[in-house]
């Protein structure tokens, strides 16, 4: 799946997830699109970043197995 993507220098593309991790470690992304919409490159949290460790409440489902 390609994902779009809005570069620095206003040049609009379509990235693999490798080549946009590339473009977002080499801070040449201004914006790029997610499933929920549009996210701001120095704005909004991207997995990933360092220092951007989730907050919130736990809301996964967390189940014990039992091996006997």
């Amino acid at each position: 799946m390609m994902i779009h993507a809005v570069l620095k220098d206003g040049t609009t593309v379509k990235l693999y997830p490798r080549v946009l991790d590339h473009y977002l470690e080499s801070r040449r992304v201004l914006f790029f699109q997610r499933s929920g919409g549009w996210v701001v490159v120095g704005r909004d949290t991207i997995r990933g970043e360092p220092g951007q460790s989730f907050q919130g409440r736990e809301r996964r489902q967390h189940r014990a197995v039992s091996l006997h």
